[in-house]
């Protein structure tokens, strides 16, 4: 048993983070991982909450595979005990959601291990979280890819901090005409705080299109213009919409 505090008036991504970090404390360490294998990755924050079951996971671990990296633990969904005390091989850990962040962070501070923020959305963003990951395996130096500040006026994405960053992005890499020459941007709850309610409705109907889960079309005024694209999250609103849920890291 690992007891891990929470009192339910924090995000999920509180409690997983501090549930990995128990893990990692308890069962795995530096000490106990044998010498790390070249271009060897952790993918940290593998949730069912932000990846579903629906296929998700393994696309991400091929994607990373197919680029050349050898995935030495997926934490944590889905992957083994034994795997998971052997975190401490790899030499970079790809943070693909804010639920890993505490995790990943406990590692770089214990270890040394540098962090690669970035999720695989469409070619060229799954390029660029590549490149990024080559970089660290040379240099040690952990990145993160920026985003674009909000204006009125642009695609509103909504949902898990990585995850939203990361669509933002790549939507902003197509070409003009396909996203009608609008520029995305990315919106994402505070860990203890949430999304607070008059701030949300308004970034929400001043965009010209947003991109969220289907329970926050209500928040969309009536006759307002603004186009909405659902893109179902389960730590949002459950398993209602999981069958619309696509497969999106490649």
């Amino acid at each position: 048993v690992l007891p891990v505090p929470t009192d339910g008036l924090k995000s999920y991504v509180s409690g997983v983070g501090l549930s990995l970090k128990a893990f990692l404390e308890r069962f795995a360490g530096p000490e106990l991982s044998q010498e790390a294998e070249p271009d060897s990755v952790n993918l940290v924050g593998v949730t069912p909450l932000d990846f579903s079951v629906n296929g998700n996971v393994e696309a991400l671990k091929k994607t990373f595979e197919d680029a050349g990296f050898n995935v030495n633990c997926v934490m944590a969904m889905g992957e083994s005990f034994e795997k998971m005390t052997k975190a401490f091989r790899a030499k970079v850990n790809v943070l693909v959601s804010s639920a890993g962040r505490t995790a990943a962070e406990f590692m770089k501070k214990k270890a040394g291990i540098p962090i690669v923020e970035g999720l695989p959305i469409g070619k060229k963003q799954s390029e660029a979280v590549a490149e990024m990951v080559r970089k660290t395996l040379n240099d040690g130096k952990s990145r993160s890819p920026g985003s674009e500040p909000f204006k009125e006026g642009g695609i509103l994405i909504i949902g898990e901090e990585i995850f939203a960053k990361s669509l933002a992005n790549a939507v902003n890499t197509l070409p003009p005409d396909i996203r009608d020459g609008l520029s995305a941007y990315p919106l994402w709850p505070d860990i203890d705080e949430g999304l607070p309610e008059d701030d949300l409705i308004k970034a929400v109907n001043i965009s010209k299109c947003v991109i969220a889960d289907p329970l926050y079309k209500v928040v969309i005024k009536k006759n307002s213009g603004i186009r909405f694209i659902p893109f179902p999250h389960e730590a949002y609103s459950g398993r209602i919409f999981r069958k619309d849920i696509p497969v999106f890291s490649c």
